[in-house]
């Protein structure tokens, strides 16, 4: 109840009492103590506590005993009185009670004094933490987000429960509190903001007056355009702080922010660039919208804001070095814009200042700057006359200023072109002016190159010479990107072989599309020049060699252009046929049924327990101190002969004699199964593949159609066993893997979880499921006679279930399979207990595989694209973006995002790496031919949308699953690092092993950045033997440290270090042959382990000492897993301060992807990064400069 007195009850009635009990403590009424507590509790009972209580016992009939205490427990909690708290709340002090001067209650002042666990004993005691006082109308919550110093307070309030996005009668939450008490100067409330933003604060509320985040940004913004230098100087390093947390949790910078049209971040910042140049740069490499997100153009062009404020700039400025400083920071912002806008309408009529007539120096420095974003050209005129607009669209690189992509117009008779001859003038002129891409007619056909455009570079890009630049400068064509580095304008299939000039009088082809005015824009376009018949070396379908009847010329070039067009043949263009990389030798496959060779397998031998022992030892000498290790020796020799180890090593011999494979079971269970952490991140991979350039969203669908065929044309191989046969050094690997991806998916359970493949009886599942929007559907994608839908049909399916899922407030409810999986198996019962809900999540489970249909994710910069996009395969985003959209059990989860981005993410269990990454080569090879089954015109019926009955328990454990993903989300360090110095060429070429130089990087680079070794594992596979999975390599081993000190010794010669180099090298490779022929020891150790657990006996001490911990405790979690495709697979560190390490080392440049948890301040992903990509080159260098002191 609340407690409302006057002052005069106060003095006369129980302020004695307070004062009493105050002064058995120790304190005087106008005392407030310090920042931490002043008096702690007192050893001898019958000192300060036996006071108190025998004071409290005297007082206890006094008719105002409870208000006394109440109120002292008021200043005890104000002053952080823990023991004092405690004896006054056992008495029966009112936790409600309310000062008269502040009304606030104990728990509101212990917050407001930063007193953590005085607020942690009130709230265990009952205190409300969502309770607001009755004048200010602040909750706890509020007032620990306020103050940086209450950043404790905040984080005990955010553990113990409290709502993060609570708000008061206007509308406030905790996150705009933090922001409306920051100046910039006297308060600095980053941490605090960064905290609210990592429990899933909505970055999108906002009060009922229209206060928004933005809102207080800009005001904070403004704030620093008023101040003095200094003032401004730390008020933007707060704002820019703040800024870049607000944009990595999802806020919107261009959208408009209320309806009296206050100006966004990035109107403000782009109004005043010459002022807040840093944050814009910030805001532009982040992608913030350079119009308005709400109301596009009509609204506030970011072009014309920069154009005018640097004109008005120039005008009022004298000194000559900030003129030039001005244009130089324009120049950068327009770059900036250019680069990460794929779509920027441009302004009408914004005429740039007209040399000669303006009196102004730097009149012609504006002309220059304005036509970076319009070129001149004919048509240029001619539109802007009829008032239209001009579309920009495409890729820009910095190495040439003057080349844009494609101008389109919009006016649905507009026709875009490639190469324009302008009317009267010579060829050349094509070839200078081809960046225009002018339109024309559909009738004019007269489109011509001159001789000098078309030469051929190398089979991953043409080269096209430009007039007037350096000898050694190169100007190419990037197929995966379709990107033209330089003016000319035109594109060509890497693989043919062109005649070193054009023909005379040979046209440029052009895929054409006509446009329509809703402005959805074709790009890129193909140009491909007449050579009549050209030798195509790997437009085929299979491995066999060159025929010279294969031919490419006009005739077939439309159905190339298709091809291209469908964004299938990136990587292909760019790379053709790639060696796969395997461990020890590349994997062969024979053509011959799947599993002929099953029965005849091996068994998985048990290793000899005393070499496992020794080799355990060994492992150990690198990461553990000699005391430890000693004591170690010590448990090993009583773990042997004679011992227990020995009783247990019989008992796995006896469990392998009888079983096919002694630890497959096991492994799955402690591994997978048994763990208890969310599948998303912490067990299932993610793959990264090449990003796709989608025309418009019918390009998302018919790349997702394609993709659907080439899975089931795999899973046709599965079925009928024909899938090749995979070798390892001439023996045949176990194929049963593959039997496991598909129509499978993980059940939770109460303690493990268990695997249902569907596949496994008399009818195999005949659909898919199809999640858009967090909506799920059914997808038939056979016909009764049993044949697959076509490419075609399937796109039409795609179509109807994107136009029946278009809505976005449905309920995520794919989003609790990311849980714990404890939580998540008391949700999954919760959810079955109705029947719709059941036949649903069945219907998803039995599916063959699932598609996820993605929404567009925030835009990054290039450097950051693959990294978000590797996060994004992981856990999808966040609650607000795609994590929705998943079935995180599902076995195989393909995802195809509007914006270009693909991949999958695969629940690891039944799995392992390899297989999976044979299959998206195949489907990567297989979207690269031409569909050429026709449709037959019969009716398909609907896709069936599953239905979820979202009860208030499930509603529940949906909003529980949301704030867990984003704490997940938040606590994810992604970093993919695309290493193009070299690839695996370089260890080859001086016969090295490429996976053994990886991870000896690895090794060098983790040592530079925390100056020791640490315990080490990488992936081998056991498929050689019948039912085999994984066993460990350990990368730390003596060899290695003692390579990686050399490295950093400046006393070791070159000589010495390669030679240090080499035998780490080969040590590696000794480790790595006894992974693969099942001798490694954690496996081993893992079955001994089992076996003790089995049998019922006592935990063995060798498993229970410290060296083992350490030895289990993985900092660098690491895989080879290489792919044809030019692509990536990631997963998460398997410690909370370890990284998780996977790498595709192609030819010439090598895909790593690193992970590690924020909230471990020992590890950076980036940082990280750096150092293995020093690490590389540093060894590089070693093994060059060492070959040419031996010259």
């Amino acid at each position: 109840m609340p407690y409302l007195h006057g002052f005069r009850r106060i003095i006369y009635e129980y302020q004695p009492l307070v004062d009493a009990v105050m002064c058995v403590v120790g304190l005087e009424e106008g005392d407030r103590g310090g920042d931490e507590d002043r008096v702690t509790c007192p050893e001898d009972g019958s000192g300060v506590c036996g006071s108190l209580v025998e004071l409290l016992e005297r007082e206890s009939q006094s008719q105002v005993f409870v208000e006394g205490i109440s109120y002292a427990l008021f200043k005890v909690a104000e002053r952080g009185l823990l023991y004092a708290a405690q004896i006054l709340l056992g008495y029966g002090a009112h936790l409600n009670f309310e000062d008269p001067v502040s009304y606030y209650n104990p728990l509101h002042i212990a917050v407001q004094r930063n007193r953590p666990n005085m607020v942690r004993l009130l709230v265990g005691h009952g205190a409300d933490y969502e309770k607001r006082d009755r004048i200010h109308e602040s909750s706890p919550l509020d007032l620990a987000s306020e103050e940086s110093e209450r950043l404790p307070c905040l984080r005990t309030l955010l553990d113990l429960g409290a709502d993060v996005n609570a708000s008061d009668k206007n509308g406030k939450t905790p996150l705009l509190h933090a922001l409306a008490s920051s100046d910039g100067l006297a308060v600095h409330n980053t941490e605090n903001i960064q905290l609210l933003l990592q429990r899933g604060a909505d970055v999108n509320a906002a009060t009922v007056d229209g206060e928004t985040i933005q809102s207080s940004m800009v005001f904070l913004v403004k704030e620093a355009l008023e101040a003095s230098a200094d003032d401004a100087a730390e008020i933007g390093k707060f704002c820019l702080k703040t800024v870049r947390l607000l944009l990595a949790h999802g806020v919107d910078p261009s959208c408009c922010m209320n309806e009296d049209g206050e100006p966004s971040l990035t109107q403000t910042s782009l109004q005043h660039f010459d002022h807040l140049f840093p944050l814009a740069v910030l805001l532009l490499q982040s992608g913030a919208s350079l119009v308005c997100s709400d109301h596009g153009d009509s609204c506030w062009s970011g072009y014309s804001l920069l154009f005018h404020r640097l004109q008005k700039a120039l005008q009022q400025c004298s000194d000559q070095s900030h003129t030039a400083e001005l244009l130089e920071q324009a120049e950068v912002l327009l770059d900036l814009a250019r680069l990460n806008a794929p779509a920027l309408r441009l302004p009408l009529r914004l005429e740039p200042p007209v040399p000669g007539q303006d009196p102004h120096p730097c009149a012609q420095a504006l002309v220059d700057l304005h036509s970076r974003r319009t070129h001149h050209y004919e048509d240029v005129a001619a539109v802007r006359e009829r008032q239209e607009y001009l579309e920009l669209t495409g890729s820009f690189t910095e190495l040439s200023d003057d080349f844009y992509c494609n101008f389109t117009g919009v006016e649905s008779d507009t026709w875009h072109y490639g190469a324009h001859q302008p009317h009267g003038e010579p060829a050349e002129v094509a070839h200078q002016d081809a960046s225009a891409c002018a339109m024309v007619s559909p009738n004019d056909s007269g489109l011509l190159v001159s001789d000098a455009c078309w030469s051929c570079a190398d089979k991953s890009s043409w080269e096209l010479p430009v007039p007037n630049t350096q000898a050694n400068q190169k100007t190419v064509l990037d197929l995966d990107t379709h990107v033209v580095t330089t003016v000319t304008n035109g594109y060509f299939h890497s693989d043919c072989c062109a005649q070193p000039k054009q023909p005379q009088g040979a046209q440029c082809y052009s895929k054409k599309r006509r446009m329509d005015t809703s402005y959805h824009i074709v790009d890129p376009e193909f140009y491909l020049p007449d050579f009549g018949p050209v030798p195509c070396k790997r437009m085929r379908t299979d491995d066999e060699s060159y025929s010279d009847s294969e031919q490419l010329d006009s005739t077939n070039i439309s159905n190339l252009i298709s091809v291209l067009g469908s964004g299938g043949l990136s990587e292909f263009l760019r790379h053709g046929v790639v060696k796969p990389c395997r461990l020890v030798r590349s994997v062969t496959r024979v053509q011959e049924r799947s599993l002929v060779h099953q029965e005849g397998l091996p068994k998985l031998p048990v290793p000899p327990l005393k070499q496992t022992c020794e080799r355990y030892l060994a492992a150990l000498e690198p990461i553990v101190s000699e005391e430890e290790l000693d004591h170690t020796r010590q448990l090993v020799e009583e773990f042997l002969k004679g011992g227990v180890g020995e009783r247990l090593q019989k008992g796995l011999e006896r469990r392998a004699r009888k079983t096919d494979n002694w630890l497959s079971e096991w492994w799955m269970q402690s591994a997978y199964l048994d763990c208890r952490m969310p599948v998303a991140v912490y067990t299932s991979p993610g793959v990264v593949l090449p990003r796709m350039h989608f025309h418009d969203r019918q390009g998302q669908m018919r790349f997702a159609a394609k993709l659907i065929a080439g899975v089931l044309d795999f899973k046709k191989m599965i079925d009928t066993e024909t899938l090749p046969v995979e070798y390892l050094s001439g023996k045949p690997l176990c194929m049963d893997q593959y039997y496991q991806i598909l129509s499978s998916c993980r059940i939770p359970g109460p303690k493990r979880d268990t695997i249902v493949n569907h596949t496994v009886g008399k009818t195999h599942p005949t659909h898919i499921t199809v999640v858009h929007n967090f909506q799920f559907f059914v997808l038939d994608v056979y016909n009764s006679d049993g044949t697959r839908l076509t490419v075609d049909q399937m796109y039409m399916q795609l179509e109807k279930i994107w136009n029946s899922s278009l809505q976005t407030n449905k309920e995520p409810i794919g989003i609790l399979t990311s849980q714990h999986r404890n939580t998540w198996g008391k949700a999954y019962n919760n959810l079955m207990k109705d029947k719709t809900n059941k036949e649903s999540v069945r219907a998803i489970q039995k599916s063959i595989f699932t598609v996820c249909l993605d929404a567009p994710m925030p835009r990054v910069s290039d450097e950051l694209y693959q990294s978000r996009v590797a996060a994004q395969m992981l856990h999808g985003g966040g609650a607000r973006w795609n994590s929705g959209n998943r079935w995180f059990d599902k076995t195989l989860q393909f995802i195809v995002g509007e914006d270009g981005t693909c991949g999958l993410v695969y629940e690891h269990a039944p799995a392992e790496g390899p297989p999976i990454v044979f299959l998206v080569d195949y489907v990567v090879k297989y979207m690269q031919k031409s569909e050429i089954v026709r449709s037959p015109m019969v009716p398909l019926q609907m896709p069936q949308k599953l239905r979820f009955n979202i009860t208030p328990e499930v509603k529940r454990d949906i909003e529980r699953a949301k704030q867990n993903m984003n704490i997940m989300v938040h606590d994810l360090d992604v970093k993919v690092l695309m290493f193009g110095h070299f690839g695996k060429n370089v260890p080859k070429q001086h016969k090295l092993s490429p996976d053994a130089f990886v991870q000896l990087a690895l090794q060098l680079a983790y040592f530079r950045r925390y100056n020791i070794c640490c315990a080490t594992y990488e992936s081998a596979s056991l498929r050689m033997f019948k039912y085999g999975r994984t066993d460990a390599i350990r990368s730390n081993t003596v060899d290695s440290l003692t390579f990686v000190q050399a490295m950093q010794d400046p006393a070791k010669q070159n000589t010495e270090r390669l030679a240090l180099l080499q035998r780490a090298v080969q040590t590696h490779k000794d480790n790595m042959y006894n992974a693969i022929y099942g001798q490694a020891i954690d496996r081993h150790l893992l079955g001994l382990k089992m076996q003790g657990i089995e049998d019922l006996t006592s935990m063995p001490e060798i498993f229970m000492d410290t060296s083992f911990a350490v030895a289990q405790h993985f900092n660098l979690s690491t895989s080879q897993v290489g792919a044809k495709t030019d692509c990536v697979m990631c997963f998460g560190p398997m410690v909370p301060d370890g990284y998780g390490v996977c790498y595709n080392p192609m030819d010439e440049h090598i895909n790593i992807a690193i992970t590690a948890f924020n909230s471990c301040e020992e590890t950076n992903a980036a940082k990280f990064a750096r150092a293995v990509e020093g690490a590389l080159l540093d060894m590089r260098a070693l093994l060059e400069d060492t070959a040419k002191a031996e010259q």
